[in-house]
């Protein structure tokens, strides 16, 4: 069983009522530090973790409520006894109460809203990260070597998988000028080259590109990347930097 087969099982691992053969291979491949499952239980443990925090407000037992109402009522018997400065005090420090409790129901909204942000990205690059798996593991995808001529310039790789799409992947990638980004192309044997998505390296120089290209692989020549202006073109105006030819 491969890690996309067990990525659906990440929650229930760590909440603890997986069972059976999902189990079993998922501590097995947790056991060999297996990175793809290490981190996706990773991230379940976060999720999990934050689920208390969404949980909805609910209204208590009509029970619990009632007792808690006759209690107050009760309470109130006992003080009406109080004089009227008494109460003018209690009054002003339950103003305060209410107020300093309304500032933390805006802090805890606006906590949750970012919470919710950050679910949605983490969300997001989780599954980025499964379909760049996917498409680099499958024995269906074509591996493509990207070069170039420039000195000191990484080699950078693609994954092509009919059905899964297109991936790219680089390490020390070194940024474009400003208002400038990386435009990859897939060059057909005829006619002209087709977008296949622009991209930026993150601060590391890292890419991961996912596309599904608009042309079948046996009819692509070939891959290349060149360096645009901001927002990419329809056609490339520069000579490609990288060029990886697929026969």
């Amino acid at each position: 069983m491969d890690c996309d087969q067990l990525k659906e099982s990440y929650e229930a691992y760590v909440l603890g009522v997986l069972e059976g053969e999902d189990l079993a291979e998922l501590k097995a491949h947790l056991s060999r530090q297996c990175p793809v499952c290490s981190k996706g239980v990773g991230d379940a443990r976060w999720l999990v973790s934050q689920l208390a925090y969404m949980a909805p407000p609910v209204d208590p037992p009509a029970a619990i409520r009632r007792g808690l109402l006759d209690s107050v009522v009760h309470k109130q018997k006992r003080l009406s006894w109080m004089p009227a400065w008494a109460w003018a005090g209690i009054a002003a420090s339950l103003s305060v109460v209410a107020l300093v409790s309304m500032q933390q129901a805006r802090h805890f909204q606006q906590q949750t809203l970012e919470l919710e942000a950050r679910l949605k990205d983490l969300t997001s690059e989780t599954e980025t990260y499964r379909k760049a798996f996917a498409i680099a593991s499958s024995s269906a995808s074509k591996a493509i070597t990207l070069t170039t001529t420039q000195p000191a310039a990484p080699q950078i790789r693609a994954y092509w998988n009919e059905t899964l799409g297109l991936l790219l992947t680089a390490q020390k990638m070194p940024l474009p000028p400003p208002n400038r980004t990386y435009q990859l192309w897939v060059v057909p044997k005829q006619g002209r080259p087709i977008s296949a998505g622009i991209f930026q390296p993150d601060s590391n120089g890292g890419v991961l590109l996912l596309s599904g290209p608009a042309t079948s692989i046996a009819d692509a020549a070939a891959l290349a990347i060149t360096n645009e202006p901001a927002g990419g073109q329809p056609q490339p105006t520069t000579t490609p930097i990288w060029v990886g030819p697929l026969s």
